[in-house]
């Protein structure tokens, strides 16, 4: 339980972070991703709960949602550009 919670505490890696962000982007792009497992690997490597059977696009809009919960969305760059 304890290293649970320490997980939980540590802070993300930032290149989780900058897939997510990468992976994100490109959806609203409207390119779509090569392998569903990946997207589900990174969601869960986000601490995110998802189905086996989740979609791409439902997984992808829950990343979405986290990242911009976290206000980690858009990076320093991007809010440049906005």
């Amino acid at each position: 339980m304890l290293n649970w919670i320490l997980t939980r505490l540590n802070r993300q890696p930032a290149d989780d972070l900058e897939r997510a962000r990468a992976l994100v982007h490109a959806a609203d792009r409207g390119e779509r991703p090569i392998d569903p497992d990946k997207v589900r690997e990174l969601a869960r490597a986000l601490g995110l709960e998802v189905s086996s059977h989740a979609g791409a696009s439902e997984v992808i809009d829950k990343i979405r949602r986290e990242l911009s919960r976290r206000g980690t969305l858009y990076n320093g760059a991007a809010c440049l550009l906005l």
